[in-house]
């Protein structure tokens, strides 16, 4: 997964759902095929029940597994994020973590006082 955190937010969002669509589409697709190989041994209406219910769990279990890849890269690092900013903003003086600066493209420019 590590070759996956050079890219932006947004492209990796994207990515999530891209492969929501495809796997959605692989999903249905392979039970569809699995209900049509029943439909000879059991009759055409309980090989499409099968293929639907099939579908579901299939689709469930895909959804299941993009939200978890979706919290892990996107929703805890944004309340890492928020975390950080509420502490500094509650403290005051003290410096923001660095695991906070990795969000930012480049570390703000301290001032100098001449």
């Amino acid at each position: 997964m590590t070759r996956f955190t050079g890219l932006s937010l947004r492209l990796r969002g994207l990515l999530f759902f891209a492969l929501l669509a495809v796997g959605s589409i692989v999903v249905v697709g392979l039970a569809l095929w699995v209900g049509y190989l029943r439909v000879a041994a059991s009759g055409a209406m309980s090989g499409f029940v099968f293929a639907a219910v099939l579908a579901g769990f299939g689709l469930v279990a895909l959804t299941s597994g993009i939200w978890f890849l979706f919290d892990e890269n996107v929703a805890r690092p944004i309340e890492r994020l928020a975390s950080g900013l509420r502490t500094q903003g509650q403290v005051g003086s003290t410096p923001m973590p660095r695991a906070i600066w990795a969000f930012w493209p480049r570390p703000p420019r301290r001032c100098r006082n001449s």
